[in-house]
């Protein structure tokens, strides 16, 4: 099969996910409020 996309991923992304997948809180965690938080200021809600 001929590869149509590469994916890189850092270190420090792959080290994020892997504590949130670790905590067990993938719904209503302090990362996603996090997010949340951030998400709407980018928005302007």
């Amino acid at each position: 099969m001929i590869p149509i996309v590469s994916v890189s991923i850092d270190d420090d992304t792959q080290q994020a996910v892997t504590r949130v997948l670790k905590s067990g809180q993938l719904a209503e965690g302090p990362v996603v409020k996090e997010f949340e938080n951030l998400f709407g200021k980018f928005i302007g809600v």
